[in-house]
């Protein structure tokens, strides 16, 4: 019974990592097709080059930051399994 929670628990998370995945991949596509995200402006105050900031910024932080913890509990909930697995 734990067995069968502990899989059905991995396949959610790696659904949702996968989901997370597409979505970070899209964004990073569509800001390279949309040029003028990557292109550097000159700060008229300053007058130094400043790149301009993507309006998916904030998401892909997130998405960066939600991918990572993904992983990590993956992992841990497999060497649970696996001990758990090996104790039987």
């Amino acid at each position: 019974m734990m067995k069968k929670s502990m899989e059905i628990k991995i396949y959610e998370l790696e659904e949702e990592l996968r989901l997370s995945e597409e979505r970070l991949k899209w964004i990073e596509e569509y800001e390279r097709e949309e040029y003028y995200y990557n292109i550097p402006f000159r700060d008229p105050r300053t007058g130094r080059w400043v790149p301009v900031a993507s309006p998916y910024y904030g998401e892909k932080r997130r998405l960066k930051a939600k991918i990572s913890d993904l992983k990590v509990e993956i992992e841990r909930i497999q060497q649970r399994l696996s001990q758990l697995m090996r104790s039987l």
